[in-house]
């Protein structure tokens, strides 16, 4: 009879696979590491005012009584197999410990513990229990949760602020904490990158790694002394995560339209020239790069990169790490790259004299060359080039096209809204907990595609002037970044503020 009734009850609850379950990161905080593992459950999502619950227990009548006293809310318990209970637990509950930094040790310490601050932050960054462990522990599995690229903190008058960088734009990661706090976090980031601790009036550079939601995650971090304590930025190398992204990778992916798409990859599949994507730093030059090179075909061919650092790895790609103090920079390791008879080669970036021209003589001498320059246009790269003394003849005789781009980032799906008409956009930024209140979620390549063609290599030799180039470039088709921009924002893909915050009338027209 008994076996019969919990046949059916097992019948009608419903079961749930733990395996490859993230549970939000805002419910772990609420159910508490000791909670979860006195009362064997797990947080997995939010229905109204209920929390469903996961628990190998769930046949205990009374087992939902206990997690709704422990959580002070309504509560609804689904099966899960103790077995996947037993292998998740831990990991989920020293997550939620990590995320519950004690209150009083946010408030900073109180004034009889502040004297032999010093020493007293030298021996909590080592201790693993310690709340301010705690709290970056927490800060950093919130960062890779919600896919940031950066983590500031920023001490000020009576305040310490940490934000993270989320689709290029930073946004509140915590509410402010009491400024005594700071040196205790930036102790402990140094511990765990190997930095010295007591030295606070000048720049650190280091790098750790760390395990995130069961796997491993690259940190490196720069260190800097400023007015109120040193300021400190953590950037964030996901690469497991990449990995699988990259994998998938294509222009496509990355946001351009199939023209623009189409366009490049006539350019990168020639046999020899120099290929170069221009843009400001953090405009997704290099994963621009990458993405041609993952549509590449690699048989009979032999390709080189030399970057500045190697961050994610590619398959089939030979790459190259630059090290100055070793003395392997962008111009001395691509002539031994030349050397080593490749059919493909990116160079990470070029910054001077010395390395264009020996990357402009690969182009001539039959190698295909990509790179990246730092300039604002594709133009600006023309005069960037001649401004470094290369001979005009040559530049131009060497590259196949120019690139310019920037990212913009991508409504949110979930919470977007009909924008008012006659703006030229379609929606409008909203605003939910998807897309962290801010109303975009992810970002897409915006760009502006220079083929060289006999007429732009007449214009450059006669070193015509910027903005007779420019006109000539509307003349013969091409669209500038602001018009691409603009699409977008009529598509729905973005919107006229984040058109204009990045691409601005007088810069990309």
């Amino acid at each position: 009879m008994n076996g019969g009734l919990s046949a059916k009850r097992a019948a009608e609850r419903e079961f749930v696979e733990l395996a490859g379950v993230e549970p939000p990161l805002e419910l772990l905080r609420a159910a508490t590491s000791e909670g979860m593992r006195r009362f064997r459950f797990l947080p997995i999502r939010e229905e109204g005012e209920r929390l469903v619950v996961a628990s190998p227990d769930w046949q205990d009548p009374l087992h939902r009584d206990e997690i709704e006293l422990h959580l002070n809310r309504p509560a609804k318990v689904v099966a899960c197999s103790r077995e996947a209970f037993d292998a998740v637990i831990g990991r989920w509950a020293d997550s939620a410990r990590a995320l519950r930094p004690s209150s009083a040790a946010l408030a900073g310490p109180g004034p009889a513990a502040r004297d032999g601050e010093e020493e007293a932050r030298a021996r909590e960054a080592l201790e693993e229990s310690s709340p301010v462990v705690r709290m970056l522990n927490g800060l950093l599995i919130e960062a890779v949760r919600k896919g940031a690229s950066d983590i500031h903190f920023e001490a000020e008058d009576g305040r310490s602020y940490v934000r993270f960088r989320l689709d290029g734009v930073l946004v509140p990661a915590s509410e402010p904490i009491d400024e005594l706090f700071h040196p205790r976090l930036v102790s402990r980031i140094k511990v765990v990158s190997d930095l010295d601790i007591s030295e606070t009036r000048r720049s650190q550079d280091g790098r750790f790694r760390f395990t995130v939601l069961g796997r491993p995650v690259d940190f490196r971090v720069s260190v800097i002394p400023a007015s109120h304590g040193e300021d400190v930025v953590i950037r964030i190398l996901d690469k497991e995560h990449l990995k699988s992204e990259f994998a998938k990778l294509s222009l496509g992916l990355l946001g351009f339209d199939e023209a623009t798409a189409s366009a490049i990859r006539r350019l990168t599949q020639r046999p020899h020239g120099m290929f170069l994507v221009a843009g400001p730093t953090g405009s997704g030059k290099t994963t621009s790069l990458y993405a041609v090179l993952q549509e590449m075909d690699h048989a009979g061919r032999k390709v080189v990169t030399i970057e500045d650092p190697v961050e994610y790895d590619l398959p089939g790609i030979v790459q190259i790490p630059v090290n100055e103090a070793k003395g392997v920079g962008f111009a001395s390791g691509l002539r031994a790259v030349l050397r080593h008879d490749p059919d493909v080669v990116m160079v990470g970036e070029i910054r001077d004299r010395e390395t264009a021209e020996v990357a402009v003589q690969a182009a001539l001498t039959g190698h295909l060359v990509f790179s990246t320059v730092h300039a604002n246009s594709g133009t600006d790269v023309i005069l960037r080039f001649l401004h470094m003394g290369i001979e005009p003849y040559n530049f131009v005789s060497a590259v196949n096209g120019v690139l310019s781009q920037r990212l913009l980032r991508g409504l949110c799906l979930a919470c977007r809204r009909q924008a008012e008409a006659g703006t030229g956009a379609t929606f409008d930024a909203g605003g939910c907990p998807a897309c962290n209140g801010t109303g975009y979620r992810g970002r897409k390549a915006v760009g502006e595609l220079v083929p060289f063609t006999d007429d732009i290599r007449e214009w450059l030799v006669a070193r015509r002037p910027s903005r007779e180039i420019r006109a000539g470039l509307a003349r013969i088709g091409v669209a500038s970044m602001r018009e691409n921009a603009m699409r977008l924002a009529g598509e729905g893909t973005t919107t006229i503020a984040e058109v204009d915050r990045v691409v601005p009338p007088d810069e990309g027209s």
